[in-house]
């Protein structure tokens, strides 16, 4: 045979080689948990596909490690880059603008999810994936968290808008009475974003989605 023939053959085997092992290894490096202590403790993380060029639907099983009842939390997901760029991915539990529904109890589980996918260009592949509890407010109005995404105004705002509603609702059934409250409540055109459910911070056009286990 050939000697450049064989010599080419080699190189090809090598270079598939090298892709397999690098894909590889970026697989057992996706997800790393960064979790604060006294606080909320990401049990586990994953990725339902994790290639050098495409990261996809990520999710996380979280635990209230605290003594505190939970009302919101967001889960930063960071993506980084061989050239350092970062793909930041967020999900914002909160249940703290209604009163009567369930939080997040001390040794309460909840599993988090980001649905869809990162993609970066392939002569930049994706080499790490770290995945940390971003901001966590108390029942009691204390927070903890570095609140990178800035979530904690816009949980406050959400608070504030429902604040002011419940003035007005109150207000139209103390001066017109239930039925005039009841037109208002189906008639009412307003929307807030979030009524207990999830919202999803991200790039790519990917969202997100909390809720406890069994649920």
């Amino acid at each position: 045979m050939n000697k450049k023939l064989i010599l080419g053959t080699i190189l090809s085997l090598a270079a598939c080689i090298v892709v397999f092992v690098k894909t590889s290894s970026l697989a057992q490096l996706i997800p790393q948990p960064t979790n604060e202590e006294g606080s909320l403790t990401i049990l586990e993380a994953k990725c339902g596909e994790a290639t050098a060029t495409k990261v996809a639907n990520m999710s996380c099983r979280i635990k209230n490690d605290s003594s505190k009842e939970v009302a919101a939390f967001t889960v930063l997901w960071t993506i980084t880059s061989a050239s350092d760029k970062p793909y930041k991915v967020s999900t914002t539990e909160d249940k703290s603008l209604v009163k009567s529904l369930k939080r997040l109890a001390p040794g309460d589980v909840v599993d988090c999810e980001a649905i869809g996918s990162v993609t970066t260009p392939a002569g930049d592949p994706f080499t790490k994936v770290e995945v940390s509890i971003d901001i966590v407010l108390f029942s009691d109005g204390s927070t903890t968290g570095k609140n990178l995404t800035n979530s904690l105004l816009q949980i406050q705002t959400r608070q504030n808008i429902g604040r002011y509603l419940r003035s007005q609702l109150l207000k139209i059934y103390r001066d017109q009475g239930v039925e005039a409250l009841m037109r208002e409540l189906s008639d009412s055109q307003i929307n807030i974003k979030n009524n207990g459910d999830s919202t999803h911070e991200s790039v790519q056009g990917t969202k997100g989605c909390c809720g406890p286990i069994g649920s």
